[in-house]
């Protein structure tokens, strides 16, 4: 899931068991091509390099442990699909495959999609560390990295990651969202946002829209 995101010291622990239960382990990274935003900041090939980075010394890293992207789905059985087929690419000889997971809350409904697969619980040493605090923290201005909750080299990623343009304009889109959502506190009902975008299409021309943020 997008949310699942950066890559912290509650996902390396779970990688680790996995590590120590199989020969060979499968990331799967969600949202792996939509656009950036806050809650999906970082692109497929900056989730995979976090991760590379911190298991580099993992021994035989390359025949052990393979980061696949899968995108994002509103149905559940074309995302099964898809799912099964990145993980079977991934190590075409594979034996028995197994899910290993932390069942956080109902957000985490997904690790009862694969009965077939069989589940080893993850142990829940870092259940407290949650991917969208360090998110918040970490497009706050003059805030620092979350050390204490991300590898050294994810947080060595994040460092570099703030002299980005990507990240300046990941800041304004947050605080165009937080200023948005304060305008309506004292809305008497709670606000409902839905933007709707049709296609147009006329003598075999497409209308376009750029908006202003």
């Amino acid at each position: 899931p997008k949310d699942r995101q950066p890559l912290h010291m509650g996902h390396v622990a779970v990688i680790n068991q996995a590590l120590s239960l199989a020969n060979q382990v499968v990331i799967v990274v969600g949202s792996a091509f939509s656009s950036r935003s806050p809650k999906n900041p970082f692109t497929f090939a900056e989730r995979k390099d976090m991760i590379e980075a911190t298991f580099h010394y993992a021994a035989c890293y390359e025949q052990r442990l393979k980061v696949v992207p899968v995108s994002d789905t509103k149905n559940d059985d074309r995302w099964i699909t898809s799912v099964r087929r990145a993980v079977g690419g991934a190590f075409p000889k594979t034996g028995k495959i197994g899910l290993i997971g932390f069942g956080k809350d109902e957000s985490s409904y997904y690790l009862k999609m694969f009965p077939d697969w069989g589940s080893v619980p993850a142990e829940k040493y870092f259940s407290l560390i949650d991917a969208t605090a360090i998110r918040d923290s970490f497009f706050r201005r003059g805030s620092s990295v979350l050390t204490d909750m991300v590898s050294d080299q994810v947080a060595s990623f994040l460092r570099e990651f703030r002299e980005n343009e990507a990240y300046a304009k990941l800041i304004y889109y947050s605080e165009f969202i937080d200023k948005y959502k304060k305008d309506w506190e004292s809305a008497p009902y709670p606000p409902t946002f839905v933007t709707v975008d049709p296609v147009c299409v006329q003598s075999g021309h497409v209308l376009l829209v750029e908006r202003k943020d």
